[in-house]
């Protein structure tokens, strides 16, 4: 027999008086942020783009949140973009803070990043041209505008659409009243929309969010900015970008899928077990009133 057990519900007290029970404990939060630690993690690419942005020590999200100087250098080129492309953001941030100690909460910063990509390389070769080689700013903004390209930027925009997606799945387990029996259900959608978005149909390309927002503004203006040594350009993902990023995520997809059967044990089983939940019926939920009425 096997139990399994929510980690927020007091049940644990029935396993000593029960025989040959394997007690299951769920901690679905937690499990949840694995989808994106350990197969990112895996991945040197992918580990290495969340670095250049959001988690290193030469990441702007790094390089602004511990200068005060540096973070006013960042909400006037803010200011400067709304000047030259009213449209192309609707407000401005001031920072790019993360809580490190939290891996889902690098959406933010990348997030960020990928909305206001000009404005972020332009404080970045800000940062660079007067700060310089004499200072230790200045080497990681240098070091940080050499490792950009298309398909890096590509990757990020991607990873950001992605993070999205499970942070969607995971404020769904992380409330104290959310029912347990729709975790299966849930935890299938869930990995259906991401391989339908990040698998062989490609669908992110084209639903709205931060990938077809970074092609849209790369294909209308390219990125031009100042490096060591002259100035240099970023222009929208070419086809092979593209194949390369595409076949790093459907390793992602299969490192998800076996994430989620060792945090999720037997959720596929349960899935049999739809057809007693009263509360859901064709994708949508009911109040306890309308199951009344129903099961009547």
């Amino acid at each position: 027999m096997r139990l399994l057990k929510d980690d927020r519900r007091e049940d644990g007290q029935l396993v000593p008086f029960l025989r040959n029970l394997w007690q299951v404990r769920l901690d679905g939060a937690h499990a949840v942020t694995r989808f994106l630690s350990r197969p990112w993690q895996a991945d040197e690419y992918l580990r290495t783009t969340v670095a250049i942005f959001a988690k290193g020590k030469d990441s702007p999200a790094q390089i602004i949140h511990f200068s005060k100087d540096i973070r006013v250098w960042y909400v006037e080129a803010q200011q400067r973009e709304l000047l030259i492309r009213p449209a192309s953001h609707k407000r401005m941030v001031r920072n790019l803070s993360v809580a490190k100690h939290r891996f889902a909460s690098f959406q933010k910063p990348m997030g960020r990043s990928v909305r206001q990509m000009r404005s972020l390389v332009s404080t970045m070769s800000r940062v660079w041209t007067v700060r310089g080689n004499g200072d230790e700013r200045g080497k990681s903004a240098a070091r940080f505008l050499l490792r950009l390209c298309a398909r890096r930027i590509f990757c990020l925009a991607v990873q950001v659409d992605v993070a999205d997606e499970v942070i969607m799945f995971l404020r769904f387990l992380d409330t104290e009243v959310y029912d347990s029996a729709q975790l299966a259900s849930r935890l299938s959608r869930f990995l259906d929309r991401v391989y339908n978005l990040f698998g062989p149909k490609r669908q992110v390309l084209s639903v709205p969010g931060y990938t077809s927002f970074l092609m849209s503004e790369l294909r209308d203006v390219q990125l031009v900015f100042v490096v060591p040594g002259g100035m240099r350009s970023v222009k929208c993902p070419s086809k092979e970008d593209l194949d390369f990023v595409f076949d790093l995520f459907g390793g992602w997809l299969k490192l998800l899928k076996a994430t989620c059967e060792q945090e999720f044990p037997f959720w596929q089983t349960s899935l049999a077990f739809r057809v007693f939940n009263f509360k859901e019926r064709d994708g949508k939920m009911r109040d306890d009133q309308d199951v009344q009425i129903w099961i009547v």
